[in-house]
Formats: structure tokens, sequence, C-alpha cells
């Protein structure tokens, strides 16, 4: 590649993009008040001005929780549940909850004000045993039911998780193929649901 331009959003922690930019042999190039713009142009070793200038300004740092927090928008006083969005867990099934249960605990630790936990038939029982913070919601055995549900109830939520814990079968496999192509809220493939798709 001689030239090509990526262009990340300012966000970025710049202290770690500065090493980033040594590492890819690229050169700065100002663009935007909020963008940088990263340029190909010349490999660092015919720069070694530029690329001793780069180390010497981006020392390694660890990421710490506190960066992580600063990125977060702040919560208002006047904050609920109803605000913290609503998110769709589909996954476990019968003896696999774990996956589900975890995935919905990490969800309401990352922010959301709402979970709902949608296992597969068979599996709800399990899941309401052992949570008392998610909701849970019981999907139809049949496929083509279970679509339709799942559907239904993406609705009313803000994004979903698809895949801890559903299994490996040739029904779960038809379960998340296509609902991975066919779900209209922003939605996380974990787990099962990489494996089915990936194979």
């Amino acid at each position: 590649i001689t030239r090509a331009d990526y262009v990340f959003s300012k966000w970025v922690v710049e202290p770690r993009l500065e090493m980033f930019r040594a590492l890819l042999q690229v050169r700065v190039v100002p663009e935007y008040d909020e963008r940088l713009a990263l340029e190909y142009d010349s490999p660092i070793q015919d720069d070694k001005e530029f690329a001793l200038d780069v180390a010497k300004a981006a020392p390694w740092s660890q990421l710490e929780a506190a960066d992580v927090a600063s990125w977060l928008p702040a919560r208002g006083l006047d904050a609920h549940k109803g605000i913290g969005g609503h998110v769709l867990v589909i996954g476990g099934a019968p003896g696999r909850t774990g996956a589900a249960l975890l995935s919905g605990l990490g969800a309401l630790r990352a922010g959301a004000g709402l979970v709902t936990l949608c296992p597969r038939a068979g599996a709800q029982s399990a899941l309401d045993g052992k949570v008392i913070e998610l909701m849970t919601a019981d999907m139809p055995a049949s496929v083509s039911s279970a679509i339709e549900f799942v559907k239904a109830e993406i609705e009313k939520k803000h994004a979903a998780v698809l895949g801890p814990g559903i299994g490996l079968d040739d029904d779960a496999c038809q379960l998340v193929r296509q609902l991975a192509l066919e779900l209209e809220k922003p939605c996380v493939l974990d787990a099962d649901a990489l494996t089915l798709i990936g194979t």
C-alpha cells in the first residue's frame, strides 16, 4: 500500500494513538478539529526524526477504569431504570443458562436500565430461580414460533445480545442465523452465535 487515508474519531485516546502511528509507519496529517487523518505516504525508516519524536511523545500507559469512565456520559440525579435502555439477551438453553445470566448481569453493570433474558424453551424456570434483577421471557419451542416471538420482543427493547448458552444443535443454528440477519436493533453476537455462524 503506497497511500491510504484512515480517519479516527477524536475520542480515541491520543497518547496511545501516537504509538499506534509509529508502529503502523504513518505520518500525521491535520485535517479537521474533531478528526485525525492518518496517511500512509512513506516508510517510517525513511523518516527517523519523525519516529523519534513520536516515541518521545508517546510513552506506553495502562488503560484504567477512570479512563473508560471519562468516555461515558454522566447519569443525571433524576435518572431511573426507564431511561437507561432495555437489553434483550437471547440465549440460554436447558442445562446451559450460566452464560446468558452472566451476559444479562454484565449488561446491567454496563449501565442498562432493564434487562430481559430470553432463553430457549425449557430454560426459563432455571433462570427465574437464579435472578432477582433480571426479567425473563419464555421462548416457544418451535424455531419458527421462537423467531417471531423474539422479533416481537425486540421491538420494545433498545439492543440485544444473541448467542450465550443458546446451544449448538440444528434448531439453535437455524434460530441464530435467521435472527442475526433479521433483528433490526443493535445486536452483539456472542459465544454460541459466533460458533454457529462460523461453521
